[in-house]
């Protein structure tokens, strides 16, 4: 590359690479008929672009149509890479993805050639701008296309613009006179059918070497590369061939040229013989030639073997690159949230701009003064000129460029109009931008951004400026596709597609860039939404309401309407379309076991399908699943016609009571009356949420005639005038100047004689739904209470919260003095404790263990069905604490239902409470249960009573119990636990309530010899009801109660040592969290199949046991 050698030098060269491509075509085609290979393109006669190479720099870039192996070799292409190639190996430059003959090297600045010719042009026309943006550059883009290619779209769009900007771009047209079996002779921009051979095209001037001859090729293109290095503008170089071979293996052109024609081909237009004779005529031997070839043909030889030899690929499963590492979401502050959707977009897009130079702009009119047709990039252009750029009103170019731009280290994005406009350009999406990555195995990245303006519900637009077409773009496997509803999302999103290094497609909802109900603050910057997770928008648990887009507002309105009935529906905004988030919704489903899916695009293939498809696949449970979609028709323009065939407020209640069999009906809003005329507030385009009124011209009690001016207003694109429909008198004004409406709210009343000729519908007023549930008849009840389904309960996970004050025997007994902390160890086995502390209680442990057990479980609250707290010193009464928790885990929006209750049954409450779980489950077998224990009994120790004063501790703990076996710590099937309790005189064992002046009191004589019998009679039970007795069992969990009771029940029933478990000396007795802190400890070293018995005995007397089998 860029030799300066001698001409015969170079010449000989350039043969060596010429007579490789050769002897590859016949390689290749002997392989074929051995059965050995599928496909191969022959690229005989077009070798001499072999001479190009020798003019080139490694600084210019190269986009190779797929016969020009020859110039491939000469740029430093391998033979190994290849026959890889052709054997679709797993080193081959595709990792055996592509069709063989498609040239792709990033080292040597060797696009990606696609399939799909005429594409890699428009791309090429990208990289050249990046060479026009840095002044000293002297490098060039060839960018090769046969002739066929020429007559393709992008082509003319890629010499436009390359006129345009004056890009330095040489395009090479080889032109073999056949677009497969076409004739192209006459057919073309620069041959005529009139014969004339044109000299420029689009001002570009175009030169014509005879190609089936090196010697003026080499001549030829040193002149014509030179030419556009010195004036950096393009060039049309026909570089005329003939192809001495049929198009591919698949082909056979002697039926389509004929015999006479094919003979002369080859003996007066084979680039190889002529410059073979070359260089036999320049005094090169025979014998010198001879040995050039013959080493070639070896090399080659070693290279196809190693290729036959090489491994095979592997499939790739995805075809994106892998996310980084996410942020956590931020969503904005919650004070000052003054920025739309669109004033958020466009203050994101400043600071990317801001923040990388590389980061580029480019669409039809986003320079100022328009700055895009809806204003997302108004001023963007006088801040940072060389980086925002108008295109053409040419889509192909817009993404064409863009791809090139992003080929090159930029980071582009581009923009369109609207996304009907999509498909103008859908094969730039579909079979370059996003498949560039999976088709190079990562070599080359187009991770380009591409905004547009998208959906319905606005007056004036349709049916071509209305659509969304998520559906086909979501097909598109290397593309991500988005769709937010608030300024927040979308700005939060477009700061994680910046740092994702995927190609993007952003469609942002018209109807809602100016909706002042869905504003964020303005730290846009610091804003982030992870890639593929959906938002919660209202918890509910009785119906999971899925949308995106345009359609939220619906869905979230509908929330409203359901959640003042009393009906609890759970909202989700998808917010990434691909990837969207299958595990939100399935877990939302599992929940609800009832999906509505509302979107604005077709209801065929829609969104929406795969998404019904997707939850039937993986849940085994039935569900109930209806899609509110616009039907398989156009949006039309007629905006009353266009709320019909669109979702409605109106169609997603009926749905979603449909479903939930609610009654509904609808009480009609009465705007209007008779002689009356509302004149509402309008914008100046359909983008407009909101106005200011600038100035009043009538004032109330004043009589206007029909076209008088009423108002003036201040839309967000331009001043509108609003004038009256009729004469009338000014009845009311609702504002004043200055004053900001919505579109669509009441400006002021006219009160008219005249028939009144209502203005054209601008939004939905279907009334106020009424819903109420339908109370179920004697047979449903009956049918529902007789269900019960039998299922193995399991208890996945267990979490701990110790108090945070830790107290050993000797820190516990300053200040008294007489008391031995070794008497207190030999007495109890107890030899630390941990007590709250000054910002601590019963509340905060039993939030903080439930909290870290959902996150443990990557769950949320609402995903549970009931919440069962064992406690002897709740705080109140009323509420439960069980109530208090869930009250502080539920979140602001939605309200989460599910039972809630206490169990007091001291410190065997943990059983108590595993039994109502158990019972809970075995009836609804979908749910799940947490059942905590929390108990803090320092603040009602006596502090001067050594009997009871070192003995308790304060914990919380958490456990989750379901029908589903979840990937737990703990992993141990349940049985049910088999309870009993007896009644003595309060003060054997009293423990008072939490708050008062009275302490905590016992008989330890009694509690000791009834808890030993109490404890081994459970136990024995519940062995019997799992049909083993106690010595079958692997371990015991006793409850940690004082180690001469667990020693005493040990060597009553002997237990070894071993099988009895015993931390007593850690935590002390924290009454009903003994056993799940035991638990904790010691499952997660059992293996699968070992038994443990459980037994526990408290005050009351209350006592319980189970027996628990890990899995």
């Amino acid at each position: 590359m860029g030799t300066t050698d001698t001409p015969t030098n170079r010449l000989l060269i350039g043969y060596r690479h010429m007579i490789a491509s050769r002897y590859t075509d016949q390689i290749q085609a002997d392989a074929a008929q051995r059965g050995e290979v599928f496909f191969y393109i022959p690229s005989s006669g077009h070798e001499a672009s072999a001479l190009i190479a020798p003019h080139l720099i490694p600084s210019d870039w190269l986009h190779l149509h797929y016969r020009d192996r020859a110039l491939a070799y000469a740029r430093g292409v391998t033979y190994q890479t290849v026959f890889d190639g052709l054997f679709s190996r797993a080193s081959s430059n595709s990792a055996g993805r592509r069709m063989p003959a498609f040239p792709s090297d990033r080292k040597l600045n060797i696009m990606s050639t696609p399939t799909l010719v005429g594409s890699n042009v428009v791309q090429a026309v990208g990289v050249a701008h990046t060479f026009k943006d840095e002044d000293a550059s002297n490098s060039i883009v060839l960018a090769s296309v046969g002739d066929g290619a020429t007559q393709q779209g992008d082509f003319y769009e890629a010499v436009s613009e390359a006129a345009r900007a004056n890009l330095p771009v040489l395009f090479l047209i080889e032109d073999n006179r056949y677009a497969l079996s076409t004739p192209t002779k006459g057919n073309t921009f620069y041959s005529l059918p009139d014969g004339t051979q044109a000299t420029t095209f689009c001002g570009v001037p175009i030169d014509r070497v005879n190609g089936s001859n090196p010697i003026e090729t080499d001549q030829c293109t040193q002149h014509v590369i030179q030419t556009i290095r010195d004036t950096q503008s393009p060039r049309i170089l026909i570089f005329e061939v003939e192809r001495l071979a049929s198009h591919t293996n698949a082909d056979d052109q002697s039926v389509y040229r004929s015999e006479a024609d094919l003979k002369q081909a080859m003996e007066n237009k084979d680039p190889c013989a002529t410059l073979r004779d070359h260089l036999l005529e320049k005094g090169h031997s025979e014998e010198s030639i001879r040995t050039l070839e013959e080493e070639t043909r070896n090399e080659l030889n070693s290279a196809f073997q190693a290729a036959r030899r090489g491994p095979a690929p592997k499939p790739a499963f995805t075809a994106k690159r892998a996310l980084p590492a996410q942020r956590a979401e931020y969503l904005g502050a919650e004070i000052s949230r003054d920025l739309s959707m669109l004033e958020a977009m466009r203050e994101t897009l400043r600071h990317q701009l801001k923040t990388t130079s590389n980061t580029l702009l480019f669409g039809q009119d986003i320079e100022d003064p328009k700055g895009d047709v809806f204003g997302l990039t108004r001023g963007l252009s006088g801040e940072f000129p060389r980086q925002v750029k108008n295109s053409p009103l040419a889509e192909n170019t817009i993404l064409g460029v863009a791809t090139g731009w992003a080929l090159t280290g930029r980071r582009p994005i581009a923009f369109m109009q609207f996304a009907d406009f999509l498909p103008v350009a859908y094969n730039h999406l579909l079979s370059e931008i996003g498949a560039m990555y999976w088709r190079t195995n990562g070599d080359w990245e187009a991770p380009i951004t591409l905004m547009a303006i998208a959906g319905a519900y606005r007056p004036g637009l349709g049916p071509y400026h209305a659509q969304t077409l998520e559906s086909i773009c979501a097909h598109i496997p290397g593309l991500d596709v988005f769709m937010p509803s608030t300024a927040a999302d979308a700005s939060g999103l477009l700061n994680a597609i910046e740092t994702s290094g995927r190609p993007s497609l952003f469609l942002f909802p018209k109807s809602l860039i100016n909706d002042r109900s869905r504003t964020t603050s303005a730290d846009t910057s610091n804003h982030y939404v992870p890639i593929g997770k959906a938002r919660v928008q209202r918890v509910g648990q009785e119906l999971t309401l899925l949308s995106w887009g345009s359609t939220m507002p619906l869905c979230e309105a509908a929330g409203e309407a359901f959640a003042e009935a009393g009906i609890n529906i759970e909202v989700i905004d998808l917010r990434t379309l691909f990837p969207w988030d299958e595990e939100t919704v399935l877990n939302s489903v599992k929940k609800t076991t009832k999906l509505v899916i509302v979107h604005e695009d077709n209801r065929t293939c829609g969104m929406g399908a795969e998404v019904a498809a997707s939850i039937t696949e993986t849940l085994n449970d039935p569900i109930q699943i209806q899609r509110v979609t616009r039907p398989d028709t156009y949006i039309p323009y007629d905006f009353s016609a266009q709320l019909e065939v669109m979702p409605s407020f109106r169609k997603v209640v009926e749905t979603c009571a449909q479903l939930l069999d609610v009654d509904l009906h609808w009480e009609d809003r009465d705007e209007q009356q008779d002689g009356t005329l509302l004149i509402k507030a309008i914008g100046s385009s359909p983008s407009d949420e909101t106005i200011t009124v600038t100035t009043f011209y009538a004032t109330t009690g004043q009589t206007v005639s029909e076209g008088e001016l009423l108002a003036s207003v201040e839309a967000d694109k331009a001043s509108m005038d609003i004038s009256a429909p009729v004469a009338g008198t000014v009845a009311e004004l609702f504002a004043a100047e200055g004053d900001q409406l919505a579109v669509g709210q009441p400006l002021l009343t006219l009160t008219t004689s005249e028939e009144v000729d209502n203005k054209p519908i601008t939004a939905e007023n279907v009334g106020i739904p009424i819903l109420r549930r339908r109370r179920p008849s004697n047979t449903e009840v009956t049918s529902a209470s007789s269900t019960r389904i039998t299922k193995p309960i399991y208890l996945s996970n267990i979490t701990t919260v110790l108090g945070a004050r830790h107290l050993t025997n000797d820190q516990i007994l300053q200040g008294h003095e007489g008391w031995d902390s070794e008497a207190i160890r030999k007495r109890t086995g107890i030899e630390n404790r941990y007590w709250i502390g000054e910002d601590e209680d019963v509340l905060s442990l039993a939030v903080k263990a439930t909290q870290q057990l959902l996150a443990k479980e990557q769950l949320d609250i609402s995903e549970i069905g009931a919440l069962i707290c064992s406690t002897g010193t709740p705080p109140s009464m009323t509420p439960s604490l069980a109530c208090r928790v869930l009250n502080e885990l539920s979140p602001d929006k939605g309200e989460v239902l599910m039972q809630a209750h206490d169990v007091n049954a001291a410190c065997s409450g943990y059983l108590y409470a595993l039994q109502s779980a158990f019972d809970f489950i075995s009836n609804a077998p979908t749910k799940k249960v947490i059942v905590i224990t929390a108990e803090t009994l320092s603040p009602m120790v006596n502090r001067d009573d050594p009997k009871t004063y070192p003995l308790f501790g304060d914990a919380a703990t958490a456990s989750l119990i379901c029908c589903e076996e979840r990937p737990g710590s703990i992993g141990v099937k349940l049985n049910r636990p088999v309870l009993s309790a007896t009644g003595v005189d309060p003060k054997v064992l009293y423990v008072p309530n939490l708050g008062s002046d009275e302490f905590i009191e016992m008989e330890g004589l009694t509690v000791f010899k009834l808890a030993v019998r109490k404890m081994i009679d459970m136990l024995d039970q519940a062995c019997t009801h799992r049909g083993i007795t106690s010595e079958e069992l692997d371990y015991i969990v006793p409850h940690q109660a004082n180690e001469r009771i667990i020693e005493a029940i040990r060597k009553t029933i002997h237990c070894p040592p071993e099988k009895m478990f015993n931390h007593i000396s850690k935590y002390g007795n924290t009454s009903s969290n003994t056993i799940p802190i035991a638990l904790h400890e010691l499952m997660p070293t059992l293996p699968s199949g070992h038994r443990v018995g459980l037994t526990a005995f408290g005050g009351g007397f209350t006592f319980g046991a189970a027996v628990i089998e890990k899995q």
